[in-house]
């Protein structure tokens, strides 16, 4: 997401030796993350490997696509949901997974009815009314009646995973987002990779994205930058007015607190002599 991609540009320009390869979604929540991992796995020979999370978009792993979680901006990207098999994850693929597909189904009703099966069974925030197109959507004022039920239905998926005092134990993300930084870890280890984890703790969520995985980040033994040690997400002058991300400054810090991590583990390349 945004919030890593500045970590990742600023880093770089407080060390150019470092080469920042970023891959991210618009709000992408841990699932996009963690696959996009996976899928990227291969075709590079990156010595750390960060992987970053937003508290706001934690909720969002209920769902299976941008086209869902945002009415306003939707987003047509997807990515798998998660769920936990035999201490496994295992991931449950959308039916339309690039905009070769998209565009295939929206030409085949039948593949497109089989796409809104899934987005029924698994997408906690797939509503028939807000994401089918019909002719309504050229009258303002039943757009506004969508965009007030849109905020309502958001709330109330938020509302069974976090609560006024962070994240609920209960919640069928929590298990997984924790089994996900595991594996992380453990296959960026077994890459020869140094794992990194970042936490984005966002507006208003406080410290509740580390304390809900500090446990997890102790077991896992994974480096980590949570954001709630540089800047408090309840004091609204640590983020840009009107946009939500936190100030060019903030995200500097961040970045030299992953320099330390790569530092000590001694990942730097020597200087040459005179630069």
């Amino acid at each position: 997401m945004s919030f890593s991609n500045h970590v990742g540009r600023a880093l770089v320009e407080l060390e150019p030796r470092i080469t920042a390869r970023l891959i991210a979604g618009p709000s992408a929540p841990p699932n996009y993350t963690y696959t996009a991992y996976l899928l990227d796995r291969k075709p590079h020979s990156a010595q750390a490997v960060c992987m970053g999370i937003l508290a706001s978009g934690v909720v969002g792993m209920t769902t299976m696509t941008g086209m869902n979680k945002s009415f306003e901006r939707p987003a047509p990207f997807t990515f798998p949901k998660y769920r936990i098999v035999e201490n496994q994850l295992e991931p449950i693929w959308p039916k339309v997974r690039n905009l070769t597909d998209l565009r295939r189904a929206l030409n085949d009703k039948m593949l497109w009815e089989d796409y809104i099966q899934q987005l029924q069974m698994e997408d906690s925030y797939y509503d028939p009314f807000l994401f089918n197109h019909n002719v309504t959507d050229y009258f303002a004022f039943i757009n506004f009646m969508r965009l007030s039920w849109a905020k309502k239905h958001a709330r109330s998926v938020n509302d069974t995973v976090y609560g006024p005092n962070g994240f609920f134990e209960d919640s069928e993300v929590i298990p997984v987002l924790r089994l996900m930084i595991k594996e992380f870890a453990k296959k960026a280890r077994s890459n020869g990779q140094l794992p990194i984890l970042l936490l984005f703790n966002n507006r208003g969520f406080s410290d509740h994205l580390y304390q809900t995985l500090a446990n997890t980040i102790t077991e896992a033994g994974i480096p980590t930058v949570s954001s709630h040690t540089i800047a408090s997400a309840n004091d609204p002058n640590n983020f840009i007015p009107g946009d939500g991300h936190f100030l060019p400054k903030i995200d500097k810090q961040l970045a030299q607190a992953v320099l330390k991590i790569i530092s000590e583990h001694k990942m730097m390349p020597e200087k040459e002599p005179g630069k």
